[in-house]
């Protein structure tokens, strides 16, 4: 019966949160874990009674167990065993079982505490350090580099000198309108040297290699979802267009990871 009340609740519990049916989650957490426990409390006792202790202890072990696992909370839970006992002698056991169910969800299975599960599958950022919170606040319109070229790929070398005309700090590469790479003014000199050196004043094409790889983000983006772009890609710049994929071709300007910390260091 134990077993049947606890998968109810379970389904029930897991229903209420997919709906998003305002409820706590402690409360279920709590009783799913003392009715747990009570049910193997109750398999213990039949198999070895003289060994087992009464399924109410086992049930507030359940309890404590759940809870810890579940909040990620192993203090409050190993509290409440004791606050709910008042007995010193119930600490060791309790420690034994919330230290095993939280590192088991943890370390085994990868879960973080629900309320953390829960923010993230609506969104919700649930960082605040000051850092964050600034990234958070500030687009990346406000400090992207508007001083860049587009180049195609295929360019020739009187092409690509004709770039340093309007002195750019930043060149675009592209490809039939797909974005490619940046190169700043001193890998852009670079690939001109190469070019030179190879004498291909014919079409030839512009070296992908020679640029920084880079990102492509929305215009409308803030800085924090600039630099989780560019952790994601490993990369150190990012190419800022209307819309969030390489082959939007509207280009509006070029950010970097210096830009950003700058703008944590020196308030923008």
């Amino acid at each position: 019966a134990l077993v049947l009340i606890v998968t109810l609740k379970l389904v029930a519990t897991t229903a209420c949160i997919g709906l998003g049916v305002p409820g706590g989650l402690i409360g279920p957490t709590v009783v799913m874990g003392a009715l747990g426990g009570g049910a193997l409390g109750v398999i213990g006792h039949d198999l070895a009674p003289q060994l087992s202790a009464s399924s109410g202890f086992y049930a507030l072990l359940g309890m404590g167990a759940m809870m810890g696992a579940t909040l990620q909370a192993p203090l409050a839970a190993l509290m409440a065993i004791l606050e709910l006992t008042a007995n010193p002698n119930s600490i060791l056991p309790g420690m034994v079982v919330i230290v095993t169910a939280t590192l088991t969800s943890r370390v085994l299975f990868g879960h973080e505490s629900i309320f953390i599960s829960v923010l993230r599958s609506r969104g919700l950022e649930y960082h605040h350090d000051p850092v964050a919170v600034a990234l958070s606040r500030t687009g990346v319109g406000a400090i992207m580099n508007r001083h860049f070229s587009i180049a195609a790929k295929s360019s020739t070398l009187a092409d690509i000198e004709g770039v340093f005309d309007g002195t750019p700090e930043w060149v675009v590469m592209m490809d039939g309108g797909r974005i490619l790479a940046a190169l700043n003014e001193e890998q852009l000199r670079r690939v001109i040297a190469g070019l030179e050196a190879e004498q291909a004043h014919e079409s030839s094409e512009l070296p992908a290699g020679h640029g920084h790889n880079c990102v492509v983000v929305r215009a409308d983006a803030t800085l924090r979802e600039a630099l989780d772009a560019m952790d994601r890609d490993d990369a150190d710049v990012a190419v800022i267009t209307g819309s969030s994929k390489r082959d939007s071709g509207n280009v509006h300007g070029i950010l970097t990871r210096a830009q950003i910390d700058a703008a944590v260091r020196y308030g923008g």
